[in-house]
């Protein structure tokens, strides 16, 4: 509380950032979370129009050095100009990116959401909904650290989430990243499909709006939630 205090008093904002997915292809998504940080108590501001660029990670992780560093340069002068000095994103590849190569606060909104221990939605799951499996995106897990979180915001709203895994990997990718969907599409969709197949329950939670699209796009009868879904 202190802390968002002093920050209001020095003039510095928190920037909700939907990324590019989530702004262009899932707008129902962005929403949804805007809401969710108002319905915690998160005060926070969104880009207008024409001032939301890219984070740089898709051209970084393709091996286009000049195109990052131009895009974190016109991201670092908005970010100034609107006095930001802390981003949240449902989407974990930005919030690494601003984390490691922007050397931002940057925190992912299961996090947020985490750490403000507080349950969201007053819907309790129901027999008809049946059990949910988990996936981890990869950004979450092996870059951010960020994998409890998640699946304790579940358990507090009243689910009991199973964690996928595949073949001894207890954090197997779905196919989407580094690339591989744009460039090996088939392959791509093959460990999506490896990964759906594994599992014993009929709906799936993720929390990446990549993973959360690749998915879908492949997952039969098995229904893939984004997990702002349950917590509304």
């Amino acid at each position: 509380m202190l802390k968002r205090l002093l920050d209001k008093l020095s003039g510095f904002n928190t920037l909700y950032y939907p990324g590019c997915m989530t702004a262009h292809l899932l707008p129902h998504i962005q929403r949804r979370y805007e809401g969710l940080l108002r319905a915690i108590g998160t005060d926070f501001i969104v880009l207008p129009q024409g001032e939301i660029f890219c984070c740089g990670s898709p051209v970084h992780r393709a091996g286009y050095p000049d195109d990052f560093h131009h895009l974190r340069d016109h991201n670092l002068e908005v970010f100034h100009r609107f006095s930001v000095k802390r981003i949240i994103s449902n989407c974990p590849a930005c919030v690494y990116t601003f984390k490691e190569f922007y050397r931002m606060e940057s925190w992912h909104v299961a996090d947020v959401v985490f750490r403000r221990g507080r349950r969201i939605s007053s819907r309790a799951p129901t027999m008809e909904d049946g059990p949910i499996a988990y996936h981890h995106p990869c950004h979450m897990t092996r870059y951010l650290g960020v994998k409890k979180e998640p699946l304790e915001i579940l358990r507090g709203h009243g689910y009991n989430p199973v964690e996928v895994g595949l073949d001894g990997n207890p954090n197997p990718c779905c196919g989407a990243g580094g690339g591989l969907q744009a460039n090996e599409p088939d392959l791509a969709g093959a460990i999506a499909q490896d990964l759906l197949a594994g599992l014993q329950q009929n709906r799936l939670v993720t929390s990446c709006p990549l993973c959360y699209m690749h998915l879908q796009r492949h997952a039969g009868g098995i229904k893939v939630i984004e997990l702002g879904e349950l917590l509304e």
